[in-house]
């Protein structure tokens, strides 16, 4: 029998600051070496840094309770716990990605192609900010260079 996992969303996102500043993308597997987790994983570490740029946090949930596969904080056993009301499905994987205010974004019964979640992720609001924010402080970081350069003259 298939166990899929139901998520409190309410307490993914009263989780502490560390937690909530990640997009999670949560794998639901029966077995720690299925073939979609492969793929999805190699896929996250062939772009570890745009993954991380993303602030995307990969966890493994199966019966047996969760396991961090990338960027995932030491207190990932707390977003387990919000895990519960098991049921049974037609699916041996399931790749859930839950958004920095703990909706859920997208859901996938096969791996999820990374050109796919980066664009989505790329697309949320908070992602836009985020991007906003890293163009600013590179502007203003160059700006400042010029003008302590234009000072040593």
């Amino acid at each position: 029998m298939l166990l899929i996992f139901t998520i409190s969303f309410s307490a993914l996102s009263q989780t502490n600051e560390a937690t909530s500043e990640r997009r999670w993308l949560i794998l639901l597997t029966q077995e720690e070496g299925h073939p979609q987790l492969q793929e999805q994983m190699g896929a996250i570490e062939a772009n570890r840094e745009e993954a991380t740029d993303r602030k995307i946090a990969v966890i493994q949930m199966t019966i047996n309770g969760a396991k961090p596969l990338f960027n995932s904080p030491v207190n990932t056993l707390r977003i387990a716990e919000t895990f519960h009301n098991t049921k049974s499905s037609d699916t041996d994987f399931e790749a859930i990605l839950i958004g920095i205010d703990g909706t859920v974004k997208l859901r996938r019964k096969r791996a999820i192609e990374i050109e796919e979640l980066f664009e989505l992720i790329d697309s949320m609001p908070m992602r836009k900010e985020e991007i906003q924010r890293q163009k600013r402080a590179e502007r203003l970081k160059k700006e400042r260079e010029e003008e302590r350069r234009k000072n040593e003259e």
